[in-house]
């Protein structure tokens, strides 16, 4: 009997840890590094342009960890928990969404900020 609830237990265990593991968000080196360079690309585009780019490549590298089918916004709120800078990169979402619809004018500064801010979130899920 206590050989049958020890090993009932041992099981239970395994499979918990292996839940946990796997809900873990890890992104790929080579993702990472396909990425990043990818990101480097974009310094020679108008501001405008590089920031409606580096967010393409930053949800597209999420959609790299989770297959699910949905918008960006709802992507990166599955992440959020794993960024150090979760603030910047919302911020930097909202200015890509007020280029694709408001049509604004965008420093260099700001696109830097926000390749940037793309750029830290995905290397929080190495």
């Amino acid at each position: 009997m206590i050989i049958i609830i020890s090993l009932t237990i041992l099981c239970v265990g395994i499979i918990i840890l292996r839940c946990i593991r796997h809900n873990k968000a890890r992104l790929s080196f080579h993702v990472m590094n396909t990425t990043e360079m990818k990101f480097k690309d974009t310094e020679k585009l108008d501001p405008a342009h590089r920031v409606i780019e580096c967010h393409k490549f930053f949800v597209k590298a999420l959609r790299s960890i989770d297959k699910r089918a949905e918008n960006a916004a709802a992507k990166i709120q599955r992440f959020a928990e794993h960024f150090p800078n979760e603030k910047e990169v919302w911020r930097s979402h909202r200015l890509r969404n007020q280029i694709a619809h408001e049509d604004i004018q965008v420093s260099f500064q700001q696109a830097r900020d926000a390749s940037q801010a793309f750029l830290k979130a995905l290397e929080s899920l190495l």
